[in-house]
């Protein structure tokens, strides 16, 4: 019966190759196959939301650029890059999560939304053009300080996580386009 297992986890481990599965993460995964270091990641921009609600800060947007580079370019960009990756980034804060017996808040909620563009640097036109959001939260505490310090590690969880759906994306638009899949 032994054999019988190991002849059937081979047979899958088998079926799983011919599929096309490729992990999320790794050195077979989007990122490890893809050199994407002819990207060029261009300084974010941050821009305020008209309707008032957001606050935009250049913290996250040089944090968000800092995990950028990690992400796609761990080498350094090349001399001659092929693309240019333009985010803009937008924050919007809410407060109302959680309400003490006192009526004040006790959980924030931080949105950092990016709108990104990934182009040829020889204006050959948009090959990427998508947004994303993360929505992290923290604690609101009766210090100040310590409310300020949950603020800033939540802002930087969420450009870390904005950075991997980024990073991502942009693996799989350049694979695309080195594939002859995508123009």
């Amino acid at each position: 019966m032994r054999a019988s297992v190991r002849l059937g986890l081979i047979l899958a481990l088998l079926g799983l190759a011919g599929c096309g599965f490729r992990p999320l993460y790794g050195e077979d995964s989007a990122l490890g196959t893809v050199n994407t270091s002819r990207v060029r990641v261009a300084t974010i921009q941050d821009l305020p939301d008209p309707t008032g609600r957001s606050i935009s800060t250049a913290r996250a947007g040089q944090q968000l650029h800092n995990f950028l580079l990690d992400r796609i370019t761990p080498r350094g960009t090349s001399d001659a890059p092929l693309y240019v990756l333009q985010v803009t980034l937008t924050e919007t804060k809410s407060t109302t999560i959680g309400i003490r017996s006192d009526e004040s808040a006790t959980r924030g909620t931080l949105i950092l939304t990016a709108s990104y563009y990934l182009g040829r640097t020889d204006g050959g036109g948009t090959i990427l053009s998508s947004s994303s959001q993360a929505y992290v939260s923290y604690n609101i505490l009766r210090n100040e300080f310590a409310t300020l310090s949950a603020e800033s590690d939540a802002r930087r969880r969420a450009a870390r996580e904005l950075s991997e759906t980024i990073a991502i994306d942009v693996a799989n638009a350049v694979g695309a386009v080195r594939m002859g899949t995508m123009k």
